[in-house]
């Protein structure tokens, strides 16, 4: 990302004084300090043109599936990682009924079931084909390369997930922060959460005939 003449002080500063309500000029006030540096805005570009995602005609459901637990990713069975996708996906089928669902996923598990689930539905659910899972900005030790393009596809998909209206996100700040950048902050649901109880569970809608009846 490139920074615009604005310094990191002054932009916490005010979201200090605005408090709460930040929420709701974030998405300008972050692309009035910062742009995409060319190579990721012309992936961005390339990617949307690629599966016809529109800006504000799609949704987002995000699923951090190794959040804390990099190191240890046998401990998530294949079972719970496609029951939690499935979840992730229905949460935003909900939000914006008949629209296309954009997917992403630090699992290639979870993004394989997402490509599988896509042909059983009456809507299209889109993701990027990938070989390796999306290297997280947090957890140094997995990049081995030294290449600052292992990142891209990490703020490819948060720049995606940002021109979509709704969103469902699961734990973790990364889903969050797609969440302040989107089109609608306040259209969100959260799928997945540390405390279990407190997630949000969901059925698939297909269209909006099926989230009136649904309501």
């Amino acid at each position: 990302m490139i920074l615009n003449n604005v310094t990191n002080s002054r932009l916490m500063f005010y979201l200090y004084r605005l408090g709460k309500d930040y929420e709701f000029i974030f998405r300008d006030l972050f692309y009035s300090v910062f742009e995409p540096s060319p190579p990721v805005a012309k992936l961005v570009k390339e990617k949307m043109i690629s599966v016809n995602l529109v800006p504000g005609k799609f949704s987002t459901s995000q699923y951090r599936a190794f959040y804390a637990i990099e190191h240890k990713k046998d401990m998530k069975q294949e079972l719970e990682l496609m029951q939690k996708s499935r979840n992730a996906l229905n949460c935003a089928s909900k939000l914006q009924p008949g629209d296309p669902i954009f997917f992403a996923s630090d699992s290639q598990i979870a993004v394989k079931f997402a490509q599988n689930m896509s042909k059983t539905t009456g809507r299209k659910i889109l993701t990027f084909d990938g070989d390796n899972e999306a290297l997280h900005l947090d957890k140094k030790y997995q990049w081995k390369s030294g290449n600052v393009s292992d990142f891209y596809p990490t703020f490819v998909d948060l720049l995606i997930m940002a021109e979509a209206k709704c969103m469902s996100h699961g734990v973790g700040g990364y889903g969050r922060f797609a969440n302040l950048l989107s089109i609608d902050v306040s259209c969100v649901i959260r799928h997945d959460n540390e405390n279990p109880r407190r997630a949000a569970i969901c059925s698939w809608l297909d269209d909006a005939k099926d989230a009136r009846e649904y309501w």
